[in-house]
């Protein structure tokens, strides 16, 4: 019979075997590169919460020197004040830019219990954002989308009958208050996917804490009896304030 500490050992070799998101981008933002990664929100294989994490994590190393993105949040959240979300990720986004991709599973592929495609780019839209970005200086502020509502449609080159703006991560796709919801023209990009969340049950804790307060992991090969790591989790402690953080 397996354990709860061989499952996590488990998921943690896989975890590090098919991302590879445990290195800085140190030399990658010293040559000049841009890079943007699609993650789809129900991607069952690349835990799309992972990702977050490690790009929360990088945001927190090159956060540039005017920013304090850690506090910020901190502070926002103590006097109920809105908040920019390109100010804690200012820095990354310079060179690296994460797009969170709702109702999509691993690779661009729908959701089978429901015969979906969500908005996923089509026919080298994300490949195109990254040659703008390299080739004219042009960083991707949204990419758009495209899916299928109607059953079947698994994969990529389905009939369109959905499109949406995809946006840089912690910005999400926001509707105008009216048009129809399946069009790219009746949605912008903002918001902030990281504000306090009023969740709170007896398995995610309190309520009303930041969304990254969720995601924090132990270190690695320490995921029985660890502690909580905020720092290689990107962000300060001070962020979550629960009863027990550990």
């Amino acid at each position: 019979m397996t354990t709860y500490a061989a499952v996590a050992q488990a998921g943690s070799n896989n975890v590090a075997d098919l991302t590879d998101t445990f290195d800085d981008l140190d030399a990658f933002k010293a040559s000049g590169a841009k890079m943007i990664t699609f993650v789809g929100a129900n991607d069952g294989l690349i835990m799309p919460r992972g990702v977050i994490n490690y790009y929360r994590a990088m945001a927190a190393r090159y956060a540039e020197a005017s920013d304090n993105p850690l506090m910020a949040l901190v502070a926002a959240n103590a006097d109920g004040s809105d908040h920019d979300p390109a100010d804690r990720f200012r820095g990354i986004q310079k060179f690296y830019r994460l797009f969170h991709v709702p109702g999509v599973s691993h690779c661009g592929l729908g959701i089978l219990n429901h015969q979906s495609l969500g908005p996923w780019p089509q026919s080298g839209a994300d490949f195109n954002a990254v040659i703008n970005w390299v080739e004219k200086g042009v960083a991707p502020g949204e990419v758009i989308g495209m899916g299928n509502t109607a059953a079947p449609a698994f994969i990529p080159g389905s009939a369109t009958t959905l499109t949406r703006p995809l946006c840089p991560y912690p910005q999400t796709a926001v509707y105008n208050a009216s048009g129809n919801t399946n069009d790219a023209a009746s949605w912008h990009c903002g918001g902030d996917l990281e504000k306090n969340m009023p969740v709170g049950n007896p398995f995610s804790g309190p309520p009303g804490q930041p969304v990254a307060c969720y995601d924090v992991l132990v270190k690695y090969k320490h995921e029985v009896n660890g502690p909580l790591d905020y720092q290689s989790s990107g962000f300060n402690p001070a962020m979550c304030a629960g009863p027990d953080q550990h």
